[in-house]
């Protein structure tokens, strides 16, 4: 019980996390971002904002709702990689690419 009660404020938290700033910001078309524009991003939250956007736009497509830390940090080393070496992919496809290997 305390388990999933944990589960849930972890969850709740994370939604607090990423809606919140998103309420005060201004409104991004995913679909338009490039790697390009990936790897301009320097400020940390919202870098983790648009990590933690693609996961749950990769969990939609997979189907896998679960958020398994090793492999969320790997597929942001290899979507840096990719998009390192292809800076004019858009985000998204990019993101598909990586992430649903």
């Amino acid at each position: 019980m305390k388990r999933r009660i944990l589960k849930v404020l972890l969850a709740l938290l994370i939604v607090l996390w990423v809606i919140v700033p998103l309420a005060n910001a201004e409104k991004v078309d995913m679909s338009q971002l490039t790697c390009s524009d990936l790897l301009k991003i320097e400020d940390e939250d919202e870098a983790a904002n648009l990590i933690v956007w693609l996961d749950g736009y990769l969990s939609g497509l997979t189907g896998d709702p679960k958020i398994d830390e090793n492999a969320l940090e790997q597929f942001v080393e290899e979507l840096i990689k990719f998009a390192q070496k292809n800076p004019d992919v858009k985000l998204l496809k990019a993101a598909e690419m990586v992430g649903t290997e």
